[in-house]
């Protein structure tokens, strides 16, 4: 005896159509049309104008129409999905002309010289195919070997008195741990630099000049 078996093409209601993202469409071209006929008329002109309008139109657009659709709270969901964008683009349109710029700019230095000479006979305003990255390389190296020689040590001892020894300043040290964890390394870099650099050498320049104050 044999069954016939149906497959059901599964459902899914997430997935949009054409049908669903007409709204959506008009909304767009809604939004673009009257933030244009917002920057004609009114005294916002310019880009910044341009940009302010555009995002205030976009979250009243995605808000009545999420209102419509569904509720209240769906329109505040448009909303912050808007906002979140726009964050976003406050974040990537910058960092991508950054790139933009070291990539357009920097290109036409690029070569292998760069990695075998050095700007010890270079001027700073030498065009890039003179000069090279060579004093950068090797500082690079001395610095990262030198803080791995001295780091190392210090961070294997530390993580055997946190976990192994577990003495009466093991808290304390751990406090101390986490907390340089969660500051940036350019924190540390600019302390190290306004007191070991500046301070010493404004010491260093006071004990020079009072000998000759003296006198």
């Amino acid at each position: 005896m044999s069954t016939l078996t149906l497959s059901a093409k599964p459902q899914r209601p997430w997935q949009p159509t054409f049908k669903t993202l007409i709204p959506d469409i008009f909304g767009a071209l809604f939004t673009a049309l009257a933030t244009l006929a917002i920057v004609g008329i009114s005294p916002l002109k310019g880009k910044l104008g341009f940009v302010i309008v555009l995002i205030l139109m976009a979250i009243a657009t995605t808000s009545v129409i999420s209102w419509i659709r569904k509720d209240r709270k769906a329109a505040l969901n448009s909303t912050s999905t808007v906002l979140v964008y726009v964050a976003a683009a406050f974040v990537i349109v910058p960092l991508a002309s950054i790139l933009w710029e070291i990539f357009t700019k920097g290109a036409t230095g690029v070569s292998l010289n760069i990695f075998s000479n050095d700007m010890s006979a270079t001027a700073s305003d030498a065009p890039l195919t003179e000069g090279g990255l060579l004093h950068a390389i090797v500082g690079t190296v001395y610095l990262v070997f030198m803080a791995s020689i001295i780091s190392t040590p210090i961070g294997i001892l530390t993580a055997l008195y946190i976990v192994e020894v577990k003495g009466r300043l093991a808290g304390i040290v751990r406090f101390f741990v986490q907390a340089m964890s969660g500051i940036p390394s350019i924190v540390a870099g600019l302390f190290i630099y306004a007191v070991w650099v500046i301070g010493l050498r404004i010491v260093i320049t006071q004990e020079q000049e009072l000998p000759h104050l003296r006198s």
